[in-house]
Order: C-alpha cells, then sequence, then structure tokens
C-alpha cells in the first residue's frame, strides 16, 4: 500500500505515513518515517502492528530468532537490506507490549521502494508489503548503494561523461547506521583505490583519492606516498579526479579501508564521445 505525507501540528516536520493489510491477515501495519522521507538521509523507519481491533498485537511469536523480518529493496533490484529491530538496539518489553518496532535506515536515492514486514501471529504467517516513493532531492548522490555494511554514493561531474575529458567524482560513505565515515584510513598509500574497466575490457584505468598537488588529467596517478603516506580524508567524502579514454559503458571500483575493514563497491557509469 503507498502511504502519505502530512505534517504534524507546530512542528512542521514533514513526516511519511500509512496503513497496510495483506488480504485474510487478522492483523494490520501501520507504518511512518521520521524526520522525513528523502534520500541519502539518515530516517527512523517505524512499523506497528495492529490487530482488527486497532490494539497492539499481543500474540507475535519469534520465528527464525526474530519477532519482525522486514526486506527492502528498489525497483531495479540492486539495493537489498534484511533488517531487525534488535540489529540496532535491545527490543524492550515495552516496544513489544506496544508491537511497535524501528530501526534506523537509508534510502540510498530516489526512487519507489518495496518494504516486505514479515512476522507470525497466533501461529499464522503474516506478510505486510509496503511501497514507499522516495522523492527527489538536489544535493543528493545520484548514484548510491549499500556494500558489505556500508551506504556508499557516487556523484559525478560533469553529469554526462565524456571521453578524453577530466571529470570530477566524489565518493560520499555512511555505516550501517546512517551516520557519516569519519574514520576512514589510508589503505596502500591511499583513502581510496579506484579501478575503472570498460564493459568490452579493451580499457583499463586506476586512480586515487585526489589531493590539489595532484597536477595530472586522470589515469594512474601516484599515491601520497607508498610509505608513510599522509592522510587528507578521514571521511565522509572523498574526492577523485579521472579522464575515461574511450566513449562506452564502464564501471567504477572502489575500495576504501573504514575501521580496520577493506570495503568494496562498484558503480556502472556510461561514457559518450
Amino acid at each position: 500500500m503507498q502511504g502519505k505525507f502530512f505534517l504534524p501540528g507546530v512542528l512542521g516536520v514533514l513526516m511519511f505515513f500509512g496503513q497496510a493489510a495483506a488480504k485474510n491477515s487478522e492483523t494490520t501495519l501501520r507504518y511512518w518515517v521520521e524526520p522525513r522521507l528523502e534520500p541519502w538521509e539518515k530516517v527512523e523507519v517505524f512499523f506497528q502492528i495492529l490487530e482488527t481491533n486497532g490494539r497492539p498485537a499481543q500474540n507475535l511469536e519469534i520465528s527464525h530468532d526474530r519477532l519482525v523480518h522486514v526486506f527492502i529493496v528498489n525497483q531495479s533490484l540492486d539495493f537489498f537490506r534484511h533488517v531487525h529491530h534488535d540489529d540496532y538496539g535491545p527490543l524492550t518489553q515495552d516496544d513489544i507490549n506496544a508491537a511497535t518496532f524501528h530501526f534506523p535506515f537509508v534510502f540510498p536515492t530516489s526512487g519507489r521502494y518495496e518494504i516486505v514486514v514479515d512476522y507470525v501471529a497466533d501461529g499464522k504467517r503474516t506478510v505486510q508489503r509496503v511501497v514507499l516513493t522516495v522523492p527527489e532531492a538536489k544535493g543528493k548522490p545520484p548514484i548510491a548503494g549499500y556494500f558489505e555494511g556500508f551506504y556508499i554514493g557516487l556523484s559525478i561531474e560533469p553529469s554526462e561523461l565524456k571521453a578524453n575529458r577530466p571529470a570530477s567524482l566524489q565518493f560520499f560513505l555512511k555505516d550501517e547506521k546512517g551516520d557519516d565515515v569519519k574514520n576512514l584510513e589510508v589503505y596502500l598509500g591511499s583513502e581510496v583505490h579506484v579501478a575503472v574497466w570498460k564493459s568490452d575490457l579493451l580499457d583499463f584505468g586506476h586512480t586515487h583519492s585526489f589531493v590539489q598537488e595532484d597536477l595530472s588529467g586522470g589515469g594512474h596517478r601516484g599515491h601520497h606516498g607508498d610509505s608513510g603516506a599522509s592522510q587528507s580524508y578521514l571521511g565522509p567524502v572523498v574526492p577523485v579526479r579521472y579522464t575515461f579514454s574511450q566513449a562506452g559503458d564502464y564501471r567504477i571500483f572502489a575500495q576504501f579501508k573504514i575501521g580496520s575493514r577493506v570495503v568494496s563497491c562498484s558503480f556502472p557509469v556510461r561514457v559518450s564521445r
């Protein structure tokens, strides 16, 4: 079921709420997002399971170690999360009595998402399905996803890539809870390693984080220093400069070291003549 917006009282905070009911279900699902639904921003997603009389459900049962499982995908099916209230904090008795569950979340980009809420009540498995449309917003990474426990976004200028013209890339990093990454470490002499492949495998490039001293136009540039490298960026943004030598479809691979973990991501891009 599609939700709706409302403007509550004097707070002036635009929220998102709605209600869903699966066919032949003896429970309904109320859901809302705080403080507002927009891409690449940390929000809190809430669900409340209600009996047909409108009271909080008191008959939920543990299934696969959790009372409620939540699955979230975008319309293109290249973004997927499986989350639970308990992943981010204790599930208290008050939460259970109110049949209310919540967790921090980031919708990486604008567009349609489906949320599936899976639970067992009175021995009957129920699957509630919710469709949210995240509105467009300026100043957000147009490409983003979830990789190995981190949200990673990419913005590119100019937005239409041209062969043999320098491009400015910026990577944006958030942790699993949606907070900005601020503990980026130097990995093999740089805050990021970027490998670029053309889809026909006939063109390859390798580059690193951009620092003001880097004056070359693109391709493989030197590290900050292969040993004892200085650090320019702790996060959440890491800039890169690169020049694509040919027109065609490419994939950009990037690796970061975040809190002693090496994290990899990749994004497809198209380069015109």
